[in-house]
């Protein structure tokens, strides 16, 4: 049993093990801590409290697959354990061992059958695992224990969406939003959902809530931006993505949704700066680079169109529309013989596409006029 206490923590400690510090303590002092002392709080006799808080201390450490170790020690000891095996749980889960960790979860949910918790943990297992029909179940039966746990009810509707049950997910949702109607999270997701459904206005109207509620809500914004786009009402889906930017000012679709909208609405310079950020922000995405060198074409910067077209063919080589677009560019500059190979190479990767066929055929006219 434990006879001292650490001198820097507090901690209850063997003296005759480690004297005067407690094993984390030792290892931020930078003090010895040598095999044979390892070995010593290791083997702790019986005293299965002492090893319990060691398997805590080498979990808080970042020594995950040491804790686990401790705890299967613990819990051969004493089955019947049931806080071990939880913990046992979650640390296989950290570590990614997923069937290892469902079966301490489905043993723990066996003897404690009324934490909600649990079965909901072991639902986001099961879903990790893409076993839908036992996460179906196991978020039910949380859902059963606690109806009125908002974070219940939204993982039963993430579970029954990623399931293709759209119905049963919007009823999560909305036994979400009555439960807390003051939970932005729980109106976005219902939101979602009535935009997959194709019941725009009201998903609408649910973003809008969200917003209400969080004003910061990014995704909230960005969604909301996206179904004005979709309406072709691009003076609000600027302003919608202007806030998702406020909101979340490092996130590159933002940026990259803003400028779309401000090309519509034929903001060319304006758009051409959103799209050069979200391109400082993720630099491999074509799309960006796309429209970018769209602008520039408006702009008539045909260099630096090519240039962006270049670069996104240079990402993605299999990208016929990016190839495509740089034939289109070269064409409009007199290089027609790489205008050429790119109208070719496009029309390799996409061989039924017609304006593919109709722009190598032009461009191949012109060179053979000339």
């Amino acid at each position: 049993m434990p006879d001292g206490h650490c001198l820097k923590c507090g901690a209850p400690i063997i003296q005759g093990i480690l004297p005067h510090y407690c094993e984390k303590c030792l290892r931020e002092l930078g003090l010895e801590y040598d095999e044979k002392t390892k070995e010593a709080l290791r083997n702790m006799g019986g005293n299965l409290e002492a090893k319990k808080e060691y398997a805590h201390d080498l979990y808080k450490s970042g020594r995950i697959s040491d804790a686990v170790k401790e705890l299967k020690s613990i819990y051969l000891k004493d089955p019947g354990d049931t806080a071990t095996l939880y913990n046992l749980a979650m640390c296989l889960s950290e570590l990614d061992s997923l069937d290892e960790a469902i079966s301490a979860l489905s043993k723990y949910v066996t003897l404690i059958p009324v934490n909600a918790d649990a079965y909901y943990r072991l639902a986001i297992l099961y879903k990790r695992k893409a076993s839908m029909d036992k996460a179906i179940s196991s978020i039910a039966m949380a859902v059963k224990i606690e109806p009125d746990d908002v974070q219940y009810l939204l993982e039963q509707g993430h579970i029954l969406a990623l399931a293709g049950r759209s119905d049963d997910a919007l009823r999560s949702y909305t036994a979400a939003v009555v439960v807390d109607p003051a939970s932005a999270e729980a109106h976005y997701w219902r939101a979602s959902v009535l935009y997959d459904k194709g019941n725009y206005d009201e998903a609408v109207k649910e973003n809008i809530t969200a917003i209400r509620i969080d004003p910061g809500f990014a995704m909230a914004h960005m969604d909301l931006a996206l179904i004005y786009f979709e309406r072709g009402m691009f003076d609000e889906a600027i302003d919608s993505y202007k806030a998702a930017v406020t909101a979340s000012p490092d996130n590159s679709d933002a940026y990259m949704g803003l400028g779309m909208a401000l090309l519509q609405k034929k903001q060319y310079p304006t758009a051409a700066e959103a799209l050069k950020k979200s391109i400082a922000l993720k630099g491999d995405r074509i799309d960006a680079r796309l429209d970018l060198g769209q602008c520039y074409e408006k702009m008539k910067m045909r260099n630096e169109a090519i240039d962006e077209y270049k670069e996104a063919v240079r990402i993605n080589p299999g990208s016929a529309i990016a190839h495509n677009y740089l034939g289109i560019a070269c064409a409009r500059t007199g290089r027609l013989k790489t205008a050429q190979a790119e109208f070719e190479e496009a029309l390799r990767l996409n061989p039924s596409n017609a304006a593919y066929k109709k722009n190598l055929e032009m461009v191949s006219k012109r060179l053979r006029s000339k």
